[in-house]
């Protein structure tokens, strides 16, 4: 698996993109990302059925399949498994027929055609780091690149900005050692 940039045949420029060439770079996204994004997002349904349906999500999966939900009258856990399944097909179908395809921030895939041209990345900097808050929210959140921030202790969100940037330089060390093995 590989972080890069692509500019298109059509012109446009998509930064700090997944890039999935294979079966095996595609069974790591799987296991290291998308599998981890599922799981976090089914906490956080639990975690708001457990509230009576106060609070935000912080994860896009759970926010879809919640919108879902409203839409076709299913539960939004059911929607979240069913939806993961369908992404995990139609990409699995791209590979299997010898597409490489890139993925963005928020989960948005595309196959590449033969114009578009690959940038590779090779590590990740500080300048990827970013901390958000909700208006009027008490925790800060961090994301580098694509990629959820979570310590240690799966924790996802922190009490202040500084911690949740000291974290995110931790992690983003840890990211970087594993890009270059």
């Amino acid at each position: 698996m590989k972080y890069c940039n692509i500019r298109g045949g059509n012109g446009l420029y998509y930064r700090n993109m997944i890039l999935l060439e294979n079966l095996s770079d595609y069974n790591e996204y799987i296991r290291d990302s998308f599998d981890v994004e599922v799981e976090n997002s089914q906490r956080e349904i639990i975690t708001k059925i457990k509230q009576n349906g106060l609070g935000h999500y912080t994860h896009d999966l759970a926010d879809v399949s919640e919108t879902i939900s409203h839409i076709t009258g299913q539960g939004s856990l059911f929607n979240i498994l069913d939806l993961s399944q369908k992404i995990k097909k139609a990409q699995l179908k791209l590979i299997l027929n010898g597409y490489k395809i890139v993925i963005n921030s928020k989960g948005g895939y595309f196959e590449l055609s033969k114009n578009d041209e690959i940038e590779i990345l090779s590590k990740y900097i500080k300048d990827d780091i970013k901390i958000t808050r909700w208006r009027n929210g008490k925790h800060f959140y961090a994301k580098i690149g694509h990629i959820d921030v979570i310590d240690e202790f799966d924790n996802v969100k922190w009490n202040t900005e500084k911690k949740a940037k000291d974290v995110a330089i931790k992690y983003m060390e840890k990211l970087n050692e594993n890009i270059n093995s």
